[in-house]
């Protein structure tokens, strides 16, 4: 408004800022209606004013995508999406934020921060006015986003200032681990040469090996994967016989630091455990199965040959010469050399040596030239004693006899009987087979010989056939033809005796208590003085059975062929022949599916394949039988169980002629999605020994190593005892020492050191039984694994059998007889005749369970020879025999 007034008449001290109104001051007025002369432009200029409005915006941003935890740091980055307004005075931060309620951790002219956990984290837009807005009052950890923005215009503050409040989020984890470490497989068989091998493997898959990441090679040592050596090639040398395996490991050097591994202590389970693969925090791949090698020492490569006696002399003048000649030439390694022995009688005395096969003697009897092929840096011929050191002595101390010298003698050699010109001894009593296999028919068998070399008997000979029995050659009756009746089970072997009746007296024989060893050593042939000769072999009849008992049927064994998981609550077990049955005429062949340890009967199938909706144990077996003898439906699924079957057979103490593979392939069945990794590998025969000074070792290897699930898992090895598996011991590898005859078997054990306390086993209490009970496999709720079937060694004297195999006669004529005291749960027995070269002259393969197994020789040319056990394609045993020349 204006106002013209006189001072003088207008005191405009009467003005009352705030509570004067102009209307009052007009009133005074005349142009008002009052008496003073002044004038006001009541109107005026009128102006209706409201708040300014705030310019500043703060746009928008976009996350950039990929951000993650690497070694628990991460960098985040925002780009921006929509540019902010930013007023004249007014400037840009970017504000970051953790977690829903914004609670600010960190300023920065970017938008691009560090951070070094996880979680989720904002990155917001800041527009200000450093004049109105002190950012002073923000205490980093406590004020949020929120309170910021609450000061604000648009939070309903009074400060003019811009927060992008949603800004761009990031939800942090750790990064995916790319590091693969592929798998490797062995470069070739390798054994121990001198003490030393060098290992090598190849890469089978390739590794994946990240930026700033690294490739070694790790060398582990035994089951427990003992870490010994690291390499930056698949390649190593080691000086010690044992399961070595090389592993590949890809790590960053940053986050795994190599310094914690401890050679000779820190195993490769305790560096899984740090992965993330393994369960730990750090990025890296281990390839834990890797490449594995059961070393051994290399085999000898020297070869003794064979000789042949390249004369045929007699003592002429006290004296003859005796010469040999290669028919097999020997094979001699760098650094050996050759050297002939002159041996006397059958047991083998080392009379002297030569550098050629040829030797003098003086004396009549059994002489011997053999090769032998050495080093003399390994093998001190200083300790040939003549006269007392026997072949035998010096075999035993080489490989091929159970020593450890590589070196090998012509055991067999050229043998000579050398008789005094004047009065040589002709008699030969020719060689006899069995006619046919006779068994107890009505309580009599009928055993007969047919004829294979003829003999020679001189003027004034005669020929009788004697009947032996057991391998004690038990004389028990003669005859003038090679033909008996016997009337019990038992073995029995026909002999031909060509004899002077005036200078063998029969008369001397007494039935039952002489032997044919008695007899044969009075014989010239046998270093005594008399000239006849007895075919001391014979032809061999095994009575095993009462005819009517004889069942040819035979189950075969089987091997699971399948995945052992429940994948949705159902799976399918499938087996495979290991050995093939044996189904006579008029036989079928069924499979079988039953449950648990009682073996309860739950489905029958064509093939060996099953489906099953249910964890726990299951066992497929094989069963061959006769519809017409074998009443299958006898058996009541879910009821019936396989040993009421067995029951009933033969095979089981029943009268039915079939055949059911008791012990089958066994599955232990947990869920796919939750399983327990644990796994027992599998462990095969490495050593067993006899008793002898009141000890045994039994000692198994890993074909395949165990799965150990993670570090607080380990493998040890339990010794039970007898067919209820009570446990007598346990040792972190599969060796043991016991000290009483019996059965054992060695089982490995996975387990969950958190979990399980193996101070509840009470050693001679408490059985395999139990302790599989615990576990998932076994019904319980432990994760690991046990092999319940485990590797079983029956443990006898050494007196007894020859740990379980004798063989004999030896020195042996037509056949060899091998006589079992541990092959009662063996299924099938496997025979080789192995020359010194290595060659395999002749197989047999026989049912396991048998007490003596006979093995036709006839055609096997004379000279030493060993023969190659197997018991169900796995454990071997090895005995050495002679083949004497006609």
């Amino acid at each position: 408004h204006t106002l013209v007034y006189d001072p003088n008449t207008l005191d405009l001290g009467i003005v009352e800022l705030g509570v004067t109104t102009g209307v009052d001051v007009n009133g005074l007025l005349e142009q008002g209606g009052g008496n003073i002369c002044a004038a006001l432009d009541v109107p005026g200029a009128s102006f209706d004013l409201a708040e300014c409005v705030c310019e500043a915006t703060a746009g928008t941003l976009t996350p950039v995508d990929g951000a993650c935890l690497e070694g628990g740091v991460a960098t985040i980055e925002a780009t921006v999406n929509e540019e902010p307004n930013i007023p004249a005075g007014f400037e840009r931060i970017y504000v970051l934020t953790q977690g829903a309620e914004l609670v600010i951790q960190n300023v920065s002219a970017t938008p691009s921060f560090e951070v070094a956990e996880g979680g989720i984290f904002t990155i917001h837009t800041l527009i200000y006015d450093p004049n109105t807005l002190d950012l002073g009052i923000v205490e980093v950890g406590v004020t949020t986003g929120v309170d910021v923005n609450g000061l604000l215009e648009q939070g309903g503050g009074d400060i003019c200032a811009a927060l992008d409040v949603p800004g761009a989020a990031f939800d942090l984890t750790e990064c995916p681990c790319e590091a693969t470490a592929g798998t490797l497989t062995p470069a070739a068989d390798i054994c121990l040469k001198g003490g030393m091998a060098t290992i090598e493997a190849s890469i089978d898959e390739a590794p994946n090996v990240p930026n700033g990441y690294e490739l070694i090679y790790v060398l582990t040592q035994g089951a427990d994967l003992v870490i010994q050596n690291v390499s930056a090639t698949p390649s190593f040398e080691v000086t010690e016989g044992g399961i070595f395996t090389i592993h590949t490991l890809v790590y960053n050097p940053n986050t795994l630091d190599l310094g914690i591994v401890e050679l000779g202590v820190t195993t490769g389970v305790d560096v899984n455990g740090l992965l993330q693969q393994g369960g730990g925090d750090i990025c890296a791949a281990l390839d834990v199965a890797g490449a594995a090698f059961d070393l051994e020492d290399c085999a000898c490569q020297a070869g003794s040959g064979a000789l042949t006696a390249k004369n045929d002399p007699c003592l002429e003048h006290g004296e003859a010469l005796l010469v040999a000649k290669s028919t097999i030439d020997p094979i001699v390694p760098e650094g050996f050399e050759v050297i002939y022995v002159l041996t006397s009688g059958n047991g083998l005395i080392i009379e002297g040596v030569n550098s050629l096969p040829r030797f003098k003697v003086q004396s009549e009897g059994l002489y011997t030239i053999h090769t032998l092929v050495y080093d003399p840096s390994t093998l001190d011929l200083g300790i040939v004693e003549p006269g007392v050191t026997t072949g035998f002595d010096v075999f035993g101390l080489l490989q091929q006899g159970g020593g450890d010298i590589c070196a090998e003698l012509d055991v067999a050699g050229a043998p000579f009987y050398i008789y005094d010109c004047e009065n040589g001894c002709t008699a030969d009593a020719g060689t006899l087979s069995p006619a046919d296999k006779p068994c107890l028919d009505n309580g009599t068998a009928t055993l007969a010989a047919d004829r294979v070399d003829d003999t020679n008997v001189p003027d004034g000979y005669e020929v009788i056939y004697v009947l032996t029995s057991g391998d004690g050659l038990v004389i028990t009756n003669v005859n003038t033809e090679p033909t008996f009746d016997v009337t019990e089970l038992g073995t029995y072997t026909i002999h031909t005796l060509v004899y002077d009746p005036t200078t063998l007296d029969l008369g001397i024989v007494e039935l039952g208590v002489t032997t044919g060893f008695d007899v044969n050593g009075l014989l010239i042939q046998g270093d005594g003085e008399i000239c006849a000769a007895l075919d001391v072999a014979g032809a061999s009849f095994n009575i095993e059975f009462r005819c009517e008992d004889i069942c040819d049927a035979d189950a075969g064994t089987l091997l699971i062929d399948s995945e052992d998981c429940l994948r949705d609550g159902a799976a399918t077990l499938a087996a495979r022949h290991n050995f093939r049955p044996t189904i006579p005429e008029g036989f079928e062949r069924l499979y079988v599916l039953t449950s648990g340890t009682d073996l309860v009967i739950e489905q029958v199938n064509a093939d060996p394949t099953f489906e099953v909706n249910a964890g726990g144990r299951f066992t497929i077996h094989t069963l061959i039988y006769d519809p017409s003898t074998l009443d299958l439906s006898i058996v009541v699924p879910g009821t019936t169980t396989g040993f009421d079957v067995n029951g009933l057979l033969k095979q089981g103490g029943g009268d039915i002629c079939a055949a059911l593979d008791v012990v089958g392939a066994p599955f232990f069945l947990g869920n796919c999605n939750d399983a327990c990794t644990a796994d027992v590998g599998r462990l095969i025969k490495r050593k067993q020994e006899c008793i002898t000074n009141g000890e045994a070792i039994i000692e198994g290897k890993y074909l395949q190593l165990p799965s150990i699930p993670n570090n607080d898992f380990i493998v040890t090895s339990v010794l039970t005892r007898g067919e209820d598996l009570v446990i007598v011991d346990v040792n972190n590898r599969a060796r043991f020492r016991v000290n009483e005859p019996g059965l054992y078997t060695i089982h490995t054990f996975v387990y969950d050191t958190t979990a399980l306390d193996l101070g509840v086993v009470e050693l001679g209490v408490t059985t395999g039984f139990d302790v599989y009970g615990l576990l998932t496999e076994g019904g319980g709720d432990l994760c690991g694994a046990l092999d319940v079937v485990g590797l079983s060694f029956n443990v006898v004297e050494c007196g007894l059998g020859f740990n379980g195999l004798s063989v004999g006669p030896n020195p042996a004529n037509e056949e060899v007889q091998l006589n079992f005291s541990d092959a009662a749960d063996v299924n099938r027995i496997q025979i080789e005749v192995v020359d010194p070269s290595g060659n395999i002259v002749k197989d047999v393969e026989a049912a396991g369970g048998n007490g003596s197994i006979k093995v036709d020789v006839s055609e096997v040319p004379p000279g030493l020879f060993l023969l190659r056990v197997s018991y169900d394609g796995e454990e071997k045993k090895i005995r050495k025999f002679v083949k004497q020349r006609p």
